[in-house]
């Protein structure tokens, strides 16, 4: 028995052999070397109550203690900041895809094991898949989770209960509440294209969110996934590439360069 040796150092060889040479069937003499093994630090009652689940085995029901009694390894901690879907709270046109955003923190005092995934637990099924993977977080670190969703064929409120989950299947954290209005002329769809849209002419197709495992952030990113960058085109404008920008732009503005009129349009100018 090197299993009950080596995870309970007290239990030793003497004891081992007290087991085996323990022949009674009474079940107070059990119940008396059950308490006497745990140093008579247990009630006749909770004896007894491991005992007849073991079947008046006291090995057995030594064994069932000591594992009953081993601390449990304590769940990861989740919290949710902020719902960073592009065009959050917009109703989207049936038969369309879109994606749902979160921005979720570490709110625990340990590293999140391998294999944490957010996944559907409840309600409309409208992801693409029922998994998401999440890369582990630090303590106090803090990611952007996309979900690829479609909306259905009818017009209607869904609603769907997302929440995180290990490797081995134990939730953690809080429940995340997803509802979907899906109308006629719904704009997420088109919304979140621009978006992507505005994403690659500022940072180029790489940079650009995508629906990919969900990262942690490093605090450097230019444009957050999530964020809203709206392009506006005026008559006679259109981005420019390389501005000639003073000192006090900022970084992440917006610029518009004006081309010359043509001919035909001085001309119906004058």
């Amino acid at each position: 028995m090197e299993y009950i040796e080596n995870d309970f150092g007290d239990i030793d060889g003497r004891l081992l052999e007290q087991f085996r040479s323990l022949g009674t069937t009474d079940r107070d003499v059990l119940i008396a070397e059950f308490q006497a093994v745990l140093g008579n630090k247990m009630s006749p009652d909770i004896c007894a109550f491991f005992l007849d689940m073991n079947n008046w085995n006291l090995q057995n029901a030594v064994c069932s203690y000591y594992d009953f009694e081993q601390p449990s390894s304590p769940l990861p901690s989740m919290t949710v900041l902020a719902d960073v879907t592009v065009g959050n709270g917009e109703a989207v046109a049936a038969n369309t895809n879109f994606v749902k955003s979160w921005r979720i923190k570490n709110s625990g005092l340990d590293r999140w094991p391998p294999g944490c995934h957010m996944r559907l637990i409840g309600g409309e099924n409208l992801a693409v898949s029922e998994r998401k993977m999440v890369e582990p977080l630090d303590p106090g670190q803090m990611a952007d989770v996309h979900v690829e969703m479609r909306s259905p064929s009818s017009n209607g409120i869904y609603t769907s209960l997302w929440r995180m989950s290990t490797a081995t299947g134990s939730y953690f954290g809080e429940v995340i509440k997803v509802q979907v209005v899906v109308a006629d002329g719904g704009l997420l769809g088109i919304t979140q294209q621009m978006s992507r849209i505005g994403g690659e002419l500022a940072h180029g197709p790489a940079g650009a969110p995508g629906p990919g495992m969900g990262a942690p952030l490093t605090g450097h990113e230019a444009v957050s996934p999530g964020t809203d960058i709206s392009i506006h085109v005026e008559h006679h404008q259109v981005p420019c590439l390389f501005p000639e920008v003073s000192d006090d732009v900022g970084e992440n503005d917006a610029y518009i360069a004006t081309l010359p009129a043509t001919v035909e349009e001085e001309e119906e100018m004058s």
